[in-house]
């Protein structure tokens, strides 16, 4: 099997329950969705490759360095078919039907991944690394179609015969968690996942977005900054990680920093922090002409831009819509084109930077494994004078 048949076969589900929820108008034979409005549908697919797709699309051809990329490793990339990650909560298998993941493929690898997401009948998308590299890896090494799931905020890989492998965050299948999804099967993973078989993929289109019918938008007004990436681990220390990368573009002699060592410069273990952590840490480690400052809200698109002018990166704490998890990312740069405005994070977490799109109805959202994030207060470096 080809590395592009393999990736269109991965799970690579194209949720044929939506096409249900679609049906012919009495008059004119005009297509009209009654379908509740965090679902999202074919149309909404078809809308957002031809337009929010694109916009990330030309991000990431325009200024790869952004996204930590070099110019050649994205000269011929393609765009996959979606798929979606399922929920595993013991035994019972649920459908996620307000994400989607888009691998992009450049020399048959997955390379990145754009997510799109549906909240309150709006779409909004990211574009990151996110786990592609380690979706690839097992592409390459699996010789059967496979789906997606997601357990304890671990991402793995189900094939037709029951073998599990980690893909995010677990790579080992630990004993406990192999007891607790000992009864799931392919088949409960894939019905829940509509992953359709091999051979109904072999001829899904592959889109090379450099050919794209829509013109790629080069961004009218755009700042990134020269930031460092930190990566947390296994370990739920994602504010430490936002710390030491905002202390080390503060500090450029500052020798690297680990998450780890934050928690241990303040005497905090390798847990959750709070914003007051944070600005204990921050403090920790900064001049005392540094006032680290917490806002109960998430910065609108013009104090974004002041932030970012100003070369000052600032701490984004979200919180997972459907629990009480929370999870923080650095600010550290926008994109403006036309009329979307784009905000440049790092996420601890996946590793990487990413671009996600900036609603003006409901905020910031970003996906993280199988359920979204909203940015709902932040530490900013504010001065004394």
């Amino acid at each position: 099997m080809s590395m592009f048949k393999k990736i269109i076969s991965i799970v690579l589900s194209v949720v044929l329950c939506f096409s249900a929820s679609i049906m012919c108008s009495a008059t004119g034979g005009l297509e009209k969705e009654l379908i509740d409005e965090n679902i999202i549908t074919l149309s909404d697919i078809s809308y957002a490759k031809e337009t929010i797709f694109t916009n990330l699309e030309a991000i990431l051809i325009n200024t790869p360095e952004a996204l930590g990329f070099n110019s050649q490793e994205v000269s011929e990339i393609s765009l996959g078919e979606g798929f979606t990650i399922s929920n595993v909560t013991g035994n019972t298998v649920s459908e996620v039907k307000d994400i989607m993941y888009f691998p992009i493929i450049s020399d048959n690898n997955v390379i990145a991944l754009i997510t799109l997401i549906k909240y309150n009948g709006e779409l909004s998308a990211s574009i990151g690394k996110d786990f592609a590299k380690s979706l690839s890896s097992y592409l390459q090494n699996t010789q059967t179609s496979f789906s997606l799931f997601a357990f304890n905020q671990n991402i793995y890989a189900i094939d037709t015969n029951s073998h599990i492998e980690g893909i995010f965050n677990s790579k080992e299948v630990s004993n406990d968690v192999d007891e607790i999804i000992s009864n799931i099967s392919f088949s409960k993973v894939s019905k829940s996942n509509n992953t359709l078989s091999c051979s109904l993929f072999e001829n899904a289109s592959i889109i090379d977005l450099k050919t794209n019918n829509v013109e790629l938008q080069q961004a009218r007004s755009y700042k990134f900054l020269d930031y460092p990436i930190v990566f947390q681990g296994s370990l739920p220390v994602c504010w430490a990680a936002t710390v030491a990368a905002m202390v080390m573009h503060e500090i450029k002699s500052m020798p690297e920093l680990t998450a780890t060592e934050v928690c241990d410069a303040i005497n905090h273990s390798y847990t959750g922090g709070s914003a007051q952590d944070i600005i204990r840490a921050l403090k920790y480690y900064l001049p005392s002409i540094y006032a680290p400052t917490y806002y109960s809200r998430a910065m609108t698109k013009a104090e974004v831009q002041t932030i970012i002018n100003n070369i000052d990166p600032a701490c984004m704490l979200s919180h997972d819509v459907n629990s009480s998890n929370r999870h923080a990312t650095s600010l550290c740069g926008y994109s403006i084109s036309g009329s979307t405005f784009n905000i440049r994070i790092m996420d601890s977490a996946y590793e990487c930077f990413k671009f996600s799109t900036y609603s003006s109805a409901h905020g910031f959202r970003f996906a993280f494994g199988n359920t979204q994030y909203e940015w709902d207060s932040t530490v900013r470096l504010l001065y004394n004078l």
